[in-house]
């Protein structure tokens, strides 16, 4: 969909072309080449898209990251839709959406999305500010940290998202620290990885 502002800027068509890449990828099931490969799917050269894939730095996940445990990009987006509607329906956490235009919250959705992917490991590249930055002022309780876990939760349970092996979540610039550890046991408990904090 066309911003409101009638054209994408550079970053945002980047950012589509990267994710259309990495979906028919996905389905190709990482194969570039062949007639199911991703190339042939796609009406590219495979010399092209190998191009396109180095020019955005785009490489396949490793089969043990917590973003191949959700699902890849297909399974992210449905987890996180689920979870940015349960938020936004709260009776505690809907207060930070009241208000907001409905092109504002499905932008905020398609961030939590690309956030999502890129922490768990994923191909996808987060644009968009970084979390600190992005919730000064807000007024974050942990208790509003708490909900959103248990949304978390309750959307991880709805799609059947089994834990595994330890992994990595990192959450750089996410501004949470030791002052909040027990919110980050619960999101370690949750995911069942154990999350970084720059």
């Amino acid at each position: 969909q066309t911003p409101a502002r009638g054209f994408f800027r550079a970053s945002e068509f980047e950012e589509l072309e990267r994710n259309n890449l990495v979906a028919a990828l996905e389905i190709a099931g990482w194969h570039v080449a062949g007639t199911e490969g991703a190339a042939e799917r796609l009406g590219l050269t495979v010399a092209k898209l190998r191009s396109r894939m180095k020019a955005l730095a785009i490489s396949r996940p490793t089969p043990d990251s917590l973003y191949v445990r959700l699902g890849g990009s297909r399974g992210i987006a449905t987890i996180a839709r689920d979870l940015f509607g349960r938020a936004v329906a709260h009776p505690v956490l809907g207060r930070f959406w009241k208000g907001r235009s409905t092109y504002g919250v499905l932008r905020e959705e398609k961030l939590l999305v690309a956030y999502l992917s890129a922490a768990a490991g994923g191909p996808a590249h987060y644009v968009g500010r970084d979390m600190k930055s992005a919730h000064a002022g807000m007024d974050i309780s942990n208790a509003d940290f708490n909900a959103l876990v248990e949304d978390l939760t309750k959307s991880l349970s709805k799609f059947k998202v089994a834990k595994a092996d330890p992994g990595k979540l990192s959450l750089g610039g996410s501004g949470l620290n030791s002052a909040n550890h027990a919110a980050h046991e619960r999101l370690n408990s949750v995911f069942g990885v154990k999350t970084t904090y720059i």
